[in-house]
Parts: structure tokens; sequence; C-alpha cells
């Protein structure tokens, strides 16, 4: 009888454990999500403060759209003539070395 009542406090103990530590995986996992959701907030703040100086500064002249992917503005600016056969000579360049 005193060997059942041991082995039934045994598998209590044992399972008390088994969902505490599933407890504390979940906190975990929440914290984790927690932690990603707050830097991904961050980076769109972040990018949103960026291209707001670049405009500012004049570093990017907008035309109609700007999109920032990956912390990398892209943005339509206003190319000349001038400008598209400087990239076309430095294009050539480049196929010419390899």
């Amino acid at each position: 009888m005193d060997q059942l009542v041991r082995a039934k406090r045994v598998e209590v103990e044992e399972d008390k454990r088994g969902i505490q530590s599933q407890v504390t995986q979940r906190q975990e996992l929440r914290c984790e999500a927690q932690f990603e959701a707050s830097i991904g907030e961050r980076l769109n703040n972040f990018r949103s403060k960026l291209s707001t100086k670049m405009r500012l500064s004049g570093a990017i002249k907008l035309v109609k759209t700007s999109k920032i992917r990956f912390g990398i503005a892209r943005e339509r600016s206003r190319s000349t003539p001038k400008d598209d056969a400087i990239a076309k000579q430095s294009k050539l360049k480049s196929t010419k070395r390899r």
C-alpha cells in the first residue's frame, strides 16, 4: 500500500514538472514572438525615418512613388539623356572587361 502511494506521488510530481516545462516553453515562445514583433516595428519606423531624411536632404528626388525594401531606398529619379548615355558606356566597359 505504501509503495502504491509513493509511486502515485512520483507520477504526480513528474506530471507537474511536465506541465511546468510546457508552461515555460509557451511563455518563452510568447516572449520571442513579442520580441520579433517589436523588432519588426522598430525596423519599419527606421525605414520611414530614413526615407524622410533622404527626401529632406535632397539625396533622393521623388517623382511619383518611393519604395523601401530590405532597408534599401529605391526611388525613381529624374534621369537625363546624358545620364542614360553614361550608364550605357559604363555597362559596355564592364562587359568588355569580362
